[in-house]
């Protein structure tokens, strides 16, 4: 028996679509998926979701993606949590 590690995973992109693609690819490995539409949305999502990865889109409104991962280091709370921009 196999037991698989399941990660919470923050999806943050302006685009629904986008969003969209990923849960479907990640939900179908059994992960838990929040989602936000922009980078205030996404540091919101991570301080009550505490996600084990973001995964972010670099352009966006509002906040984009390389202010959202510098205001998530600047927090002790949050400094840790890994991203991946794509």
């Amino acid at each position: 028996m196999v037991i698989e590690d399941v990660a919470t995973i923050l999806i943050v992109d302006d685009l629904p679509a986008n969003r969209d693609f990923l849960v479907a690819l990640l939900r179908h490995q059994g992960h838990q998926l929040l989602q936000a539409g922009d980078g205030r949305e996404g540091l919101a999502a991570v301080r009550t979701g505490h996600p084990d990865l973001v995964i972010t889109d670099v352009l966006m409104p509002v906040m984009d993606g390389y202010e959202f991962v510098k205001q998530l280091r600047l927090d002790p709370t949050t400094s840790k949590t890994p991203v991946v921009f794509y």
